[in-house]
């Protein structure tokens, strides 16, 4: 099947707010059959009562996503991830990836004017997981038990060397489809694939912080 995108605007960055956070369930679809591969109940000990990051000031005061603009985001994410759009659903994922995708790199960054790689991760697994994670790439890899890369799932970090010093250099995280998510220090936050050329040549290893 070929689709035809007559606009670029459904891959633009579109200001979310955050959802509710701690019980949150998002809604479940009438005569829904596929089962959805994005969802994150939290598979991790959390941390004891650690705040989850609130939003920026500039998106405080946006109005809730209605279930049109919803049903776009959805559709970004499936073409994204080359997944059935029935299976992206859901909602605090969406709309963590909403608020940062396309978010520039910045070293040392943590916020929406810029972020790095690890600083990334590390909002990726407070928000959704609920779990505090080393700050550094470098300790991340440190930090987690390797896995093979055969054998990733959804909530795996991905390392690589992207420079010289063989030190790992760069970090993300592994989604579905050998889809990762991470700042770019070229496009900011974006989905990229580990068999693109630089990705499989710079490929360090693979890690989990599964129980």
């Amino acid at each position: 099947m070929v689709l035809t995108l007559t606009s670029c605007q459904l891959f633009r960055k579109t200001v979310v707010p955050y959802p509710a956070r701690p019980g949150y369930q998002p809604p479940q679809y009438a005569g829904q059959s596929t089962t959805p591969i994005l969802t994150f109940p939290s598979p991790f000990s959390p941390t004891a009562d650690a705040p989850l990051p609130e939003p920026d000031k500039e998106i405080r005061n946006v109005p809730p996503v209605t279930a049109e603009i919803f049903y776009s985001q959805q559709f970004k994410y499936a073409i994204l991830l080359d997944r059935p759009v029935e299976e992206i659903q859901d909602h605090r994922f969406i709309a963590f990836m909403e608020y940062w995708y396309g978010t520039p790199y910045r070293m040392g960054g943590m916020d929406t004017l810029g972020i790095d790689c690890s600083g990334f991760v590390w909002q990726f697994y407070n928000y959704l997981y609920h779990y505090d994670l080393p700050r550094t790439s470098q300790a991340q890899y440190a930090a987690c038990k390797p896995v093979d890369r055969i054998a990733l799932q959804q909530g795996d970090l991905v390392f690589f060397h992207t420079q010289r010093r063989k030190r790992i250099s760069h970090v993300g995280v592994y989604l579905v489809n050998n889809k990762f998510v991470h700042a770019s220090s070229s496009n900011g936050v974006m989905i990229s694939d580990l068999s693109e050329d630089f990705y499989a040549k710079t490929f360090a290893g693979a890690g989990t912080f599964r129980n």
